[in-house]
Parts: C-alpha cells; sequence; structure tokens
C-alpha cells in the first residue's frame, strides 16, 4: 500500500478523532446573536463595524493570528451567528529563500492550526492553494445535525487570502432521481 497515502489517512483521522471541533470563532460561539457578536469584538484592537445588514456584520481593520486583516465578515442568517470569516492582508515580497512572503504566511497559519486540530486536508492546483478541517457536529440545543469547518485558502484570482471558520446545518443528501423510459432529447 502507498506510505503517503497510510499518512494521508492518519492525519485525517488524526483531526476527526482526537481534535475538538471549534465551538467559536474569535470568542464567538456558534449561535450568538448580533449584539453578543459585536459586543465581544468590541475590544479587539484596531477594528471597526464597517457595515450592519441582518444577516451580515462587516468589520475592517484589526488582525488575526499577529497578521493584519483587510476586513472580517461574520453571517447571521435567521439571526444567529454561523461563519466567521477573516480577509487577511497579503504581504508583498518574498522571504530570504525566495519564496513569496504570502507562502510563509499560509504555512504559518496551516501549521498553527495543525497543531491546535491536527493536519487539515491540502489542495493546491497553481492558482489556489486550500487546507480544511472538517467535523460532523450537532448543535446541543437543538439536536440538529451540522457541520463544522474550518478553511484557510489563497487563491490568485480573485486575489484574496481568507480563514473561515463555520457551524452550519449539515445538507440532507439529495434523493436519488429514478430512471425514465423516455430518450434524452
Amino acid at each position: 500500500m502507498n506510505v503517503r497515502l497510510l499518512i494521508t489517512i492518519f492525519f485525517s483521522l488524526n483531526a476527526l478523532l482526537y481534535a475538538a471541533p471549534p465551538s467559536e470563532f474569535l470568542d464567538i460561539p456558534w449561535g450568538a446573536r448580533a449584539s453578543e457578536a459585536k459586543r465581544i469584538l468590541a475590544p479587539r484592537p484596531g477594528l471597526r463595524i464597517k457595515e450592519e445588514t441582518g444577516s451580515k456584520i462587516l468589520f475592517e481593520g484589526g488582525a488575526f493570528a499577529n497578521y493584519p486583516a483587510e476586513r472580517y465578515e461574520l453571517e447571521l442568517p435567521e439571526g444567529r451567528f454561523s461563519r466567521g470569516t477573516v480577509f487577511i492582508v497579503i504581504p508583498p515580497g518574498n522571504g530570504k529563500d525566495g519564496a513569496p512572503l504570502r507562502n510563509h504566511q499560509f504555512e504559518d497559519l496551516y501549521k498553527s492550526l495543525s497543531t491546535k486540530y491536527g493536519k487539515g486536508a491540502r489542495t493546491a492546483d497553481g492558482k489556489h492553494s486550500e487546507s480544511n478541517w472538517i467535523w460532523p457536529t450537532t448543535d446541543p440545543r437543538t439536536g440538529q445535525k451540522r457541520t463544522t469547518s474550518i478553511r484557510l485558502s489563497y487563491s490568485w484570482e480573485p486575489y484574496e487570502f481568507i480563514v473561515s471558520y463555520s457551524n452550519l446545518p449539515t445538507i440532507a443528501e439529495t434523493p436519488q432521481l429514478k430512471p425514465t423510459k423516455t430518450k434524452d432529447l
């Protein structure tokens, strides 16, 4: 059996079996109301509300994991917090090894998240690098099946660097369509 495949399976199981999923984003618990989210983020240095709608609060400024942030987006469908995304400022220039500083930034954040949650699944296609940590969870208040996830993503098109934490309802499987005896068009 392929050793690389075994290592990938080991790290994926490690994240699912041994690391507890995040119960919050920036100390804002899943399911919090907008007023609570704003109260929790208010003391963060350099962070200010830019825009607020019924289902989203946008902040600008601040920092995340010691990196300057362009903005934060909090999503509150039905008035309850379910996703937090931070858009991190992409550093210009190259490191001592000649690699772009953004690559070092991505690796630093990946290492920090992996230390806390286990190794995340990684993908890259030349225009985009991404790592994901995913856990099936259940809302203790409602018993609803949910999916808690972290997404670390850097892309060149569009040019953005994000870290997103979410706790969303699990999408039920789509029922299978029954085959028909009619011809396709």
